[in-house]
């Protein structure tokens, strides 16, 4: 489903597609395990989000059966992607170095996790797909510099089984999520540059 006139899209992914419950079994139990290990009196700058995001790179969670399922997924939403804007389809190059990690909101720690506005860099397009969603769950915020959302802006609120794909130079932030229950989503980067997508045409 085209959202807008800019390159982003919204999937819905089957739940038979994937296996969320290990997905989100496996997140989880690495975040609780890390949850000791962050400490922001250490480093009052340190965002607990963007040191989750660290702390897993280290880990095998990126290299298990269950992201390459997801990678599989997300490739098919990239060449989707591709194919509608740029007129062509991935390359095996690309499939094989999709990145994709997880993302932890809401909770009743005392860590609030989000992630303030950034871009993905050296990267043609992002995905984000939320595994699990509760009540609270925090939004996307998408800030286009073209001006092509009407105030600058689109507040993106997540759904449970959905993926969205945009180009990685759109900024964007999570805001915090509220409630007990967690919000469990994971983000892939498709490598490659900016200027790929930079001169799409927005007259679909």
């Amino acid at each position: 489903m085209l959202l807008w006139s800019t390159p982003l899209q919204e999937y819905r992914v089957p739940p038979s597609s994937l296996p969320v419950e290990s997905l989100v079994s496996l997140t989880l139990e690495l975040y609780e395990s890390f949850l000791p290990t962050f400490d922001p009196a250490a480093d009052p700058s340190s965002n607990v989000g963007n040191a989750f995001y660290e702390y897993q790179v280290r880990s095998p969670l990126p290299r298990s059966p269950e992201f390459k399922a997801l990678r599989e997924v997300s490739a098919e939403a990239f060449e989707d992607t591709t194919l509608t804007f740029l007129n062509r389809p991935l390359t095996a190059s690309e499939r094989d170095n999709i990145f994709c990690w997880a993302a932890v909101g809401g909770g009743s720690g005392a860590a609030v996790p989000f992630h303030p506005p950034h871009t993905h860099r050296n990267s043609l397009l992002s995905s984000t797909y939320y595994a699990r969603v509760g009540e609270g769950a925090g939004p996307i915020t998408l800030y286009d510099p073209r001006g092509v959302f009407p105030n600058g802006h689109h507040i993106h609120h997540p759904e449970a089984n959905t993926l969205i794909v945009f180009p990685s130079w759109l900024k964007h932030m999570v805001a915090p999520s509220g409630g007990a229950e967690y919000r469990v989503s994971f983000a892939c980067n498709l490598p490659g540059t900016w200027e790929e997508t930079a001169e799409v045409n927005l007259e679909l």
